[in-house]
């Protein structure tokens, strides 16, 4: 039901066409795309971006962190970077903000949620885990706020611990039902 593509610039044989192509028999099979690119090691020429870019009219959820967002739009709000992919043609934008939280975007608007204080000890899969909890969250039929929330909270554990460090779905659940949730239009 889903294909979760990451680590994209270390799949150097399916960069740019090769993965347009995938992603596009992937919608066709009626799966959805949820694409998380990493960071560019070569710290996104021109090029690099303009590739990125190409590839969101063949994605559902494009999920970037704060600064690979920045780095493709040029922009610096957060609500302004995940204005302008939707604009490249995402299906809607999962925007992870680390400790500030997370903040969703799609035609109808936009649900921000904000992140929980911790301690990070290792940021190693930070975002991975996000994609994961957000995605388990989906399979529960829950909204958008409360996947962002339970996302947050997986997230907010993982990079807290250096050991036992994946919490349980209770665990994470009991840490999201405190997150609030700020919905508005995009302008």
């Amino acid at each position: 039901r889903y294909l979760l593509v990451c680590g994209y610039f270390f799949m150097p044989a399916l960069r740019g066409a090769p993965m347009l192509a995938f992603l596009h028999k992937a919608r066709r099979a009626g799966v959805t795309v949820i694409f998380d690119t990493g960071w560019d090691l070569d710290d996104w020429p021109a090029a690099t971006r303009q590739e990125v870019l190409s590839l969101l009219p063949a994605v559902d959820i494009f999920a970037p962190n704060e600064d690979e967002a920045r780095a493709l739009t040029g922009l610096s709000d957060p609500a302004a970077c995940a204005q302008t992919l939707l604009a490249h043609g995402a299906g809607a934008i999962a925007l992870k903000l680390g400790p500030n939280g997370s903040l969703w975007a799609d035609a109808a608007g936009r649900v921000l949620q904000p992140g929980h204080a911790v301690r990070a000890v290792d940021t190693t899969g930070a975002g991975d885990s996000f994609n994961a909890a957000f995605i388990y969250g989906r399979e529960q039929g829950w909204e958008k706020a409360r996947c962002l929330a339970f996302a947050n909270a997986f997230c907010s554990v993982v990079v807290s611990r250096l050991h036992d460090r994946f919490p349980s779905a209770e665990e994470a659940l009991a840490l999201s039902k405190g997150a609030k949730r700020d919905v508005g239009e995009i302008p």
